[in-house]
């Protein structure tokens, strides 16, 4: 199935909608061709210094390097393209009526195999949302806040031309 950009984001919006409208505390994370969701159903809170702790395991670390991120919870957070926040903007600013129920099955029948090749047009249409939430970042030194802030603004800057490749 082939699918043009349009079809794309509506099968993006419709994919968060689904997801992000039954569990409130949704994040999304966009590392190269990957846009992995975090979600949970209570609320969410990152410890950055427990964070720093685990990123060092030496399993973790070499999982992470494997998809070329760093141990630095700075780099690691940098990730964090949008928190509950922005995609509630998102999907506010993005209205759509197509939903995917037990009745109408949109994204089984209508997600191409193409999909992660076209993620371009899709988060060049989340870059405007994006934000860190530092409210859900506990036990952040304010030295590492703004190493953290400067890796995340240089991220969000370099995602759309990253996903070209």
């Amino acid at each position: 199935m082939d699918a043009d950009a349009s079809d794309v984001k509506t099968i993006f919006r419709c994919l968060i909608s689904h997801v992000c409208g039954r569990i409130p505390q949704c994040f999304l994370l966009v590392c190269a061709s990957r846009r992995p969701f975090v979600a949970t159903q209570g609320p969410f809170s990152i410890d950055y210094q427990a964070l720093a702790k685990r990123l060092e395991d030496p399993v973790v670390k070499a999982d992470l390097a494997s998809i070329h991120i760093s141990s630095d919870p700075a780099d690691f957070l940098s990730y964090m393209l949008m928190g509950p926040d922005e995609i509630s903007a998102y999907l506010a600013a993005n209205p759509s009526d197509t939903l995917n129920t037990d009745d109408n099955a949109y994204l089984e029948y209508h997600t191409p195999f193409e999909f992660l090749s076209l993620n371009r047009t899709v988060v060049a249409g989340l870059v405007p949302y994006a934000g860190l939430d530092l409210k859900i970042i506990r036990n952040l030194p304010d030295g590492d806040k703004q190493r953290l802030l400067a890796s995340w603004l240089h991220r969000r800057d370099q995602i759309v031309g990253e996903l070209r490749k």
